[in-house]
């Protein structure tokens, strides 16, 4: 593992995130989710680059960082990755939806990756909501479980 590319990653989601607080998770910090990402990624044996975009997978659509910054900071694998499961958050949630499992179709296996990670991680929040209704939101916020599944 590279160190200082993952110290720079967590850097720029830390500074990125600014320590703001997941609506989903009371009490946790979003930069949570980046790491529970990345974290699943590596438990599966993906590859640096995989793990850096688990890290990274929301600074661009979260945050002012461009996929162009990621490319110098990281690389185009890294980038392209980012880039393969970024939402254009100008389009409403039903689309965003129906344009991800468009692209996903076709995606290379390591957007794919990122993005079950992702997912994955979303529905470990299901799990613990449905366990314990105090644990969070992460089901009502998205329109209940259909919309979720």
């Amino acid at each position: 593992m590279d160190l200082y590319k993952l110290n720079k990653a967590v850097r720029l989601v830390s500074n990125k995130r600014d320590g703001t607080k997941n609506p989903f998770e009371p009490g946790q910090a979003f930069i949570y989710h980046d790491f529970f990402v990345a974290s699943i990624l590596l438990n599966h044996g993906f590859s640096d680059d995989v793990v850096f975009a688990g890290i990274l997978h929301d600074v661009v659509e979260d945050s002012d960082v461009t996929v162009g910054q990621v490319i110098e900071q990281f690389g185009e694998k890294v980038a392209e990755i980012v880039a393969g499961v970024t939402y254009d958050q100008t389009l409403s949630w039903e689309k965003r939806q129906a344009l991800t499992a468009a692209n996903l179709a076709k995606a290379i296996p390591d957007i794919r990756a990122v993005k079950t990670a992702d997912l994955v991680h979303h529905l470990q929040l299901c799990l613990e909501e449905l366990r314990d209704p105090e644990a969070g939101s992460y089901i009502r916020e998205h329109g209940g479980m259909k919309k979720v599944l």
